[in-house]
């Protein structure tokens, strides 16, 4: 079978490539995440910043339960483990703005969250608190929540840390 596609130049970023690669496989009609998966592993391996990896693979939500916890097991040492409390969730978003350009307001977010936590259902979700397309310097927080079936992390991309929560 010939596939049709545009070369990726040799001098591109890493980002540059792990977007290419994510977004040819969604693409397909059933996304494999065989190769961008082994890229981040091979990145991590490299010493290249997990948080920023894992902002790219974020924008696909597509991964399996094994896949999602592949992720998690590349983190880095988590901060803390934390119960499964609204104060405890919102503690570990120290930011988040007012402008309509947010994922949600912040009660809504943590509600949200809550519930994803204590549900058992695989998942990647990102968050965003400022996310202005028009203003790219404008400052936005991002936060990504993995579920797998045996860990929940929340990371805030921007402050490099990643909390753990307990299964009730």
């Amino acid at each position: 079978m010939v596939h049709s596609y545009t070369p990726i130049p040799l001098d591109c970023s890493l980002e540059y490539l792990l977007r290419k690669v994510l977004c040819n496989e969604e693409a397909l009609t059933v996304p494999q995440h065989e190769l961008s998966l082994d890229l981040l592993k091979n990145f991590r391996t490299a010493g290249c910043d997990y948080f920023d990896l894992l902002a790219i693979m974020s924008s696909v939500n597509s991964y399996t339960a094994e896949e999602i916890e592949t992720m998690i097991s590349l983190s880095p040492k988590l901060s803390a483990n934390l119960a499964i409390t609204p104060q405890n969730i919102r503690e570990c978003i120290p930011r988040w703005t007012a402008s309509k350009y947010h994922s949600a307001p912040i009660a809504d977010v943590v509600t949200e969250l809550e519930k994803l936590l204590t549900e058992n259902k695989c998942g990647i979700t990102l968050y965003n608190s400022n996310l202005n397309l028009r203003d790219k310097q404008s400052a936005n927080d991002q936060y990504i929540l993995l579920i797998s079936k045996n860990h929940r992390i929340f990371l805030d991309v921007n402050r490099k840390i990643s909390v753990g929560f307990e299964q009730k």
